[in-house]
């Protein structure tokens, strides 16, 4: 059995592009009805909570659906829990991640997504979140959390409005507030063929960091509150990279190639799959390691 090593530079063109939106009614724009009351998220054409009741009371944890003809504080700008305008178009969703007066009360945000993802494919999640700003006319909780979201396969189960305890896919790193609209984006590799995504609060009261930022309406009556617009899912077409150095050790009729990326970082991930090179790389410190056969051509000339 042969083996030598090969070094030599490598320059490549590194782009990533992005595939369609894989959220059906992103943006919440498709309703079968305008909203009047709380927890009318039904009327919002695909979305979902993830206990199967709807119901609206305190036992329940449900999110409210907001749009520009709605009506009785469930309208724009001025909603049930502050003045918020949508972000683009005419709808939005709104949900509680924590309350004072209510221990481990939960709401969830859910949707099926328009096709499984792809194990081992990277994929981009953008959602646009705000707090509103605070109105003396309705109620305003002024308190902040995290906030996390969850690939699953199938939907997940909330009983009542009890915490889904779980280690979500994201979470953001500290409590966010904004009383303007603010733009959340993260990269993943998807670790099976997820077919559902759960937005809200997965830890219960005692691990939930809460910050109150703003004075609440009424004494006693913090709570966080977050709404939603313009959410997109996107599979990554990711490129080739430009790397520093690369160098190949050639052992019978495999090869083993470590670079070190121009750019730092180039992927925004642990993992990155090449499909044309059929092989995973794993990347640490922006270097990385692929494994390939000779039976890839563009290698065939270091046998």
């Amino acid at each position: 059995m042969s083996s030598k090593i090969l070094p030599f530079l490598l320059c490549f063109a590194w782009q990533i592009t992005q595939a369609q939106n894989l959220i059906p009614n992103p943006g919440f724009e498709s309703f079968s009805s305008c909203p009047s009351n709380s927890c009318q998220w039904n009327l919002a054409t695909s979305w979902n909570n993830v206990n199967g009741l709807n119901t609206c009371n305190s036992s329940t944890g449900s999110p409210d659906y907001f749009n520009v003809c709605g009506t009785n504080f469930f309208g724009t700008p001025l909603t049930l829990n502050g003045r918020v305008t949508p972000l683009g178009g005419s709808g939005m969703m709104g949900l509680s991640t924590w309350l004072s007066f209510s221990s481990n009360f939960r709401e969830y945000l859910s949707i099926a997504l328009s096709s499984p993802l792809q194990t081992g494919n990277a994929y981009t999640l953008t959602f646009n979140y705000t707090n509103g700003e605070s109105d003396p006319a309705v109620a305003y909780g002024g308190a902040s959390t995290r906030l996390g979201a969850h690939f699953s396969v199938g939907a997940l189960a909330q009983t009542g409005a009890q915490p889904i305890l779980l280690t979500p896919t994201y979470e953001t790193p500290g409590t966010i507030f904004n009383t303007g609209w603010q733009t959340v984006t993260f990269f993943f590799i998807a670790a099976d063929n997820y077919t559902h995504l759960t937005f809200g609060n997965f830890r219960n009261d005692a691990s939930t960091t809460v910050v109150q930022v703003a004075p609440p309406s009424s004494p006693g009556f913090s709570y966080a509150y977050y709404y939603f617009d313009d959410l997109i899912l996107a599979e990554e077409i990711v490129l080739p990279v430009s790397l520093l150095n690369f160098q190949g050790k050639k052992s019978g009729k495999a090869f083993s190639f470590f670079g070190k990326q121009r750019n730092s970082p180039v992927h925004r991930a642990s993992r990155w799959s090449d499909r044309s090179m059929g092989s995973t790389s794993n990347l640490t410190n922006n270097c990385w390691e692929k494994r390939m056969s000779s039976s890839f051509k563009p290698w065939t000339n270091f046998r």
